[in-house]
């Protein structure tokens, strides 16, 4: 027999026993039409007529439990030929609550049961069954389960679950017992939530199932509980905090105790106890007192139960957080509190579920720049814990995520994104267009991984001096406002780490609040390099050798991994390409890419000056070949995977030393070994990581000799390659995005939060000057742009955008 079904003959069930005994249909309409080899387990229980319906004449292939206060109760008639067999399993009440009589029927039952699995149908159990057949095949189908359980499709649960309901499960019969079931001692309170945290911890995982109806709860069994029974179930907090991983035990225990003495449940005061004041505090001193004298007992218990453990504390902490969230739990409100959290530490183990809204500047389409792809992996990263909706301000073009919502807006389209949001991560110009935000309280952090302030001092050198003036005081008083306002902040290296504290240092932002923080600074700022996937490249077809004219399948291919702007030194890299070509006339330099996805980044003189060079030298489509547009993101290891080595020049220059070459970590993600301008990052660990060449700026021999060792001595590529593997991984995604986790684990404003007024007033001192005026020319080409990313529309919204700037400067 495969399947027994425990119930009792309560009041509470009456609905139940009207489903099995055939007055109420066992499933919903075709939902148990098919079966496969895998459904064996459920053995055909239950036969459709061939309408689709349940017959309620076929009896079922399971023998049905039913726990009774004794057996003088006469069973009803239908159920005796409904089932193969049915049995009364006779628990005596003995004073006890219905929830602890229920429990321990049900671990006298699953005693008795001759199914492989049981499943248990209590007071609140969805009346129609359809949850205990989808139960039975996904046990059948995922053997490392050894429960699945109805909870609330509104809830941010999916998949594995902490702990079953006892109420409505469907469990391994076996497996149940060598766990010794449900746990009598906790009489009937938090039994379900204590079997589920053993089972875990020994291997097992529980499924969750969304119900056809309501989903069960178990607050009743306290509200209805004396005294005596409402101050054990406050103990039981405490109980299930000694069961938790083992290198916090002091900290979940402290936690769970604060918790109970600060916080007395309110409507156990309302309903229990009169008057409140008085006797909430003896509730609560009883719980806490029913614990100490069970503590010897319960540190014994605990020594077994954790060395049978299996799970790891990181994979218990985030079952914990869902399980334990308000959302997903209703009456664990205290346990997330956030002073309680705060104060004791308790955060470790209840994770808040938030809603998070990421904001990148760039658009998101097929074709992704750093900016973008950060905010992707972000994204992606916070979706495994929260529900992530990420938003570019510039465009989305034929992108969809099945683990996020991508969404396009800007200005006040943007309010409604922000308004549901719990906290924020953005890059670039919000708060530039979502000014409300900085007198709101909504958690901000603030990506500033890319000086943009530097980056300006070079770009905007095409402007003019005026127009280089006017941009440089903009962004320096946009990213001003940004490092006063933010919470929490993350760049991309420890050098920019120190760059950016100056500059909030002379905000006011290191403070004594800031500093007297449980982690100091850190609590401010945090390294956030920009990643590697944490999936190997896979080449779907050659996108360079073959592909491009005159690149062949045997020549040795430099590859230039994303756009040319003025803070690099391509025109070094072309004549060093010049001084080789001689000697290896199989050598080819490719530039990844000219045109910038972003419409709003303006071709660079310096890509111009590139391009003219190396038809100077006679180079083009022979030795240097060039991308006119941008790869697509997903299809950039086709093109990195046909190349031999990866470089990066640039000059030296302010923006150099703090800067973090996105580029590089493709190279890394796909192996190539490295040359480089010494200076950043990167340049700098070349040679001692063993993993690539550094080479003055400017230098065209040095280069040429560079790339000719890595290229053409034999074994220098090869054991470079040897050492990649091993630097690269403290870059993985997975690794890299930590501390942005972390923070949301436990998501606060920042400490010196009350004196943001001030620091706005500070920022906002930087004058802003009006932007410089464009030529027609640029104005067509920015039409072109605009119009190729989103239509007229596009283009509409960009006009008017200048317009309301410019009539805001004139007033």
């Amino acid at each position: 027999m495969q399947l027994s079904i425990i119930t009792s003959l309560s009041s509470e069930a009456g609905t139940l026993l009207d489903t099995l005994t055939g007055t109420q249909p066992l499933g919903a309409s075709g939902s148990h039409a098919s079966s496969t080899a895998e459904d064996s387990a459920l053995s055909r229980a239950a036969e459709l007529s061939p309408d689709g319906s349940c017959d309620p004449c076929v009896p079922l292939d399971a023998e049905l439990l039913i726990i009774a206060e004794d057996d003088a109760a006469p069973l009803p008639a239908a159920l005796t030929s409904r089932f193969a067999q049915v049995r009364t399993i006779v628990v005596p009440r003995e004073g006890s609550l219905v929830p602890a009589w229920f429990s321990r029927g049900v671990n006298r039952a699953a005693h008795e049961a001759r199914g492989q699995m049981f499943a248990v149908l209590g007071r609140s159990a969805p009346a129609q069954l359809d949850w205990v057949f989808t139960g039975v095949r996904m046990l059948a189908d995922n053997p490392d389960a050894i429960a699945v359980t109805v909870v609330d499709p509104a809830a941010a649960v999916k998949g594995r679950v902490l702990f079953p309901s006892r109420e409505a499960m469907v469990v391994r019969t076996e497996e149940f017992r060598a766990l010794r079931g449900l746990n009598e001692g906790l009489r009937g309170v938090y039994d379900d939530i204590d079997f589920g945290w053993r089972a875990n911890l020994a291997g097992h995982h529980v499924l969750a199932v969304a119900p056809p109806s309501a989903p069960p709860t178990d607050s009743g069994s306290v509200l209805s509980a004396t005294h005596a029974e409402a101050s054990r179930a406050e103990g039981e907090r405490a109980h299930e905090a000694s069961h938790s991983p083992a290198p916090a035990l002091s900290d979940a225990l402290i936690s769970a105790l604060a918790v109970i003495v600060r916080n007395a449940d309110d409507t156990l005061r309302d309903r229990l106890l009169a008057p409140a004041l008085s006797r909430a505090s003896a509730l609560d001193s009883h719980a806490v007192s029913v614990f100490a004298s069970h503590l010897d007992e319960l540190l014994n218990e605990r020594v077994g139960i954790q060395a049978l453990r299996v799970c790891p504390d990181d994979e218990f902490a985030d079952l914990s957080a869902a399980a334990f969230s308000s959302s997903s739990r209703p009456g664990f409100e205290a346990l997330t509190d956030q002073h309680a959290a705060e104060l004791w530490g308790y955060a470790n183990f209840v994770q808040p579920h938030l809603n998070v809204l990421v904001v990148t500047g760039d658009p998101i389409s097929e074709k992704l720049a750093g900016p973008a792809i950060r905010a992707r992996h972000i994204a992606h990263a916070l979706s495994a814990m929260h529900t992530v909706r990420l938003v570019s301000t510039s465009g989305v073009k034929d992108v969809t995520d099945p683990n996020y919502e991508i969404v396009a807006a800007r200005d006040k389209k943007l309010r409604p994104h922000t308004d549901w949001a719990d906290a924020i991560l953005f890059q670039g110009s919000l708060l530039e267009e979502a000014p409300w935000l900085r007198d709101s309280d909504k958690i901000l952090i603030a990506d500033i991984y890319d000086p943009m302030h530097l980056e300006q001092l070079e770009q905007a050198k095409d402007l003019g001096e005026s127009g280089r003036k006017t941009q440089i005081a903009n962004v320096t008083t946009l990213l001003n406002q940004q490092l006063a306002r933010g919470d929490f902040f993350v760049c991309a290296s420890l050098k920019q780490k120190d760059f950016w504290l100056g500059q909030l240092a002379a905000l006011g932002r290191v403070n004594r609040l800031t500093l007297e923080a449980e982690v100091g600074l850190d609590s401010l700022i945090s390294v956030v390099p920009f990643g590697v996937e944490d999936a190997a490249p896979v080449q779907l077809e050659h996108g360079i050798r073959g592909v491009v004219p005159g690149i062949g399948m045997d020549d040795k291919v430099i590859i230039w991994g994303g756009g040319i702007y003025n803070w690099f030194d391509p025109l070094t890299l072309v004549r060093a390409i010049d001084l080789l070509h001689t000697t290896h006339p199989d050598i080819r330099l490719y530039f990844m890419g000219l045109k910038h996805p972003n419409p709003g980044v303006p071709e660079m003189k310096v890509a111009w000056q590139t391009q003219e060079l190396s038809r100077e030298l006679g180079l083009t489509d022979r030795f240097v070949f060039f991308n006119s547009g941008w790869v697509p993101y997903d299809r950039r290891a086709d093109v990195l995977l046909d190349a031999d080595a990866g470089v990066s020049t640039h000059f030296e220059h302010v923006e150099t030393a703090l800067s973090f070459r996105t580029r590089i970590l493709d190279y890394l993600w796909t192996g190539l070994p490295i040359v480089a301008t010494t200076g950043d990052s990167f340049g700098n660990v070349l040679d001692s990581e063993g993993i690539g060449i550094g080479v003055p700026p400017e230098d065209p021999q040095a280069l040429a000799d560079a790339l000719e060792k890595v290229l053409y001595e034999d074994g220098v590529a090869s054991e470079m390659q040897r050492n990649i593997e091993r630097y690269r991984e403290q870059f993985r995604w997975s690794r890299a995005l930590e501390p942005i986790v972390d923070f949301l684990k436990r998501p606060r404003r920042a400490p010196d939060a009350p004196l943001a007024r001030s620091r706005q007033e500070l920022a906002d001192m930087s004058i802003l000057i009006p932007d410089r005026q464009r030529t027609l020319s640029e104005d067509l080409q920015l039409v072109k742009d605009y119009w190729a990313l989103g239509g007229p529309t596009e283009v509409y919204r960009r006009a008017a955008k200048r317009i309301l700037r410019q009539m805001e400067q004139d007033s």
